[in-house]
């Protein structure tokens, strides 16, 4: 991802000021020396957003992600359809340290997840001054837990669902993104979750299953109907945070389904 592009979608990123009114005891670690410092150490930068801010200076401070890879988590699973990487979380406004999160990207419909902590714990380093340089030392630990995460996502291949534990687990997906609170239905339904966007993704697996729902969910775009009766299509999972969550929990979700069965 080059400079400009890495301007465009996370400018918080370049952020060299930090929110006015924190303590003198906060010290700013920009992102950009950590990338810098990460890129000296062979990960290069693949995605980036934030959450988005009311004002320029907010732009500059609010929190983002950055997406990154490295040669040895590329060459893992040279055969199959997923690629290892980690996703960097960060804020110039004191609402959270540095975070480093597992993730898998899918190639094929170019899809990103992040891993629960039940599989891979997040890790988590403090603004300051080595803060650059624990994040590089924290890198290697997600690139020595990939392999046991790609485990997970072999199991999930290989776990054959039923119709109704598909039905089951889109249901459970559905209810985690629109919780069914006060007699509000959500706006579409879990057969819609359920819907391939691609030829290739119309098998019964529990990977290709869960990517379906979690695209469908985090990436919007499904008509529906508001509770008026007005037609209405889902938006995208926008904030940092919401994503990170709705992400792990979907995987979560998945894990559930690995091991329990649903009757008929």
């Amino acid at each position: 991802m080059q400079t400009q592009e890495l301007t465009k979608y996370a400018p918080a990123v370049f952020g060299q000021t930090p929110k006015q009114g924190l303590s003198e005891k906060y010290a700013l670690i920009s992102t950009r020396h950590v990338l810098e410092r990460l890129a000296s150490a062979g990960w290069r930068v693949v995605e980036a957003h934030q959450t988005r801010a009311k004002s320029d200076v907010g732009a500059l401070v609010c929190r983002h992600m950055v997406k990154l890879r490295h040669p040895d988590m590329e060459r893992m699973d040279a055969k199959g359809d997923v690629i290892p990487e980690f996703s960097l979380l960060n804020s110039h406004d004191g609402s959270s340290a540095y975070q480093l999160h597992m993730s898998i990207f899918r190639k094929v419909c170019a899809n990103g997840l992040i891993v629960a902590d039940s599989v891979s714990h997040h890790l988590s380093v403090r603004h300051s001054g080595k803060a650059a340089e624990q994040v590089v030392d924290a890198s290697f630990r997600i690139i020595d837990e990939a392999g046991r995460v790609l485990d997970n996502v072999r199991s999930f291949q290989s776990r054959l669902l039923t119709p109704a534990e598909r039905q089951d687990f889109a249901a459970r997906a559905l209810n985690l993104r629109w919780p069914f609170e006060k007699g509000v239905k959500p706006p579409v339904t879990a057969a819609q979750l359920l819907e391939p966007r691609r030829y290739g993704d119309n098998e019964a697996d529990l990977w290709t299953t869960f990517n379906v729902v979690q695209e469908n969910i985090i990436r919007g775009g499904v008509p529906g109907k508001t509770q008026t009766g007005r037609r209405y299509t889902t938006r995208a999972v926008g904030g940092v945070n919401a994503n990170v969550r709705l992400n792990k929990t979907l995987w979560e979700l998945a894990e559930q389904a690995r091991i329990v069965r649903v009757a008929a």
